[in-house]
């Protein structure tokens, strides 16, 4: 079981670095933006986010990675017509979140 991400890196910016790390990669081909968040906190972190540029959807998929618990479906994230987003990560913990532009 495995999978990979492809494509440009694209600037990303954590506003608390020491909290939160973050990667941005798009991939022209597909159309998909991917944004890797990780949680390093031992408590739980509300991130606001914003996707400069047009979208195709709304709606963005969001899987996470825990202790004890490989790659899953998480919950979905909604983006708003300016593009800003929230998630709500767990302590210590990873995600991928994938939109369509």
């Amino acid at each position: 079981l495995g999978g990979k991400v492809s494509g440009a890196a694209l600037p990303s910016v954590s506003c608390a670095v020491d909290t939160v790390g973050s990667y941005a990669i798009e991939n022209a081909v597909t159309g998909k933006l991917f944004v890797i968040l990780f949680n390093k906190a031992t408590t739980f972190t509300t991130v606001p986010g914003l996707i400069n540029g047009p979208m195709t959807s709304q709606i963005g998929l969001h899987y996470s990675f825990s202790s004890g618990v490989p790659l899953a479906a998480d919950t979905v994230v909604y983006v708003s017509q300016q593009g800003s987003f929230t998630v709500v990560l767990p302590p210590r913990s990873a995600h991928l979140l994938v939109f369509s532009v």
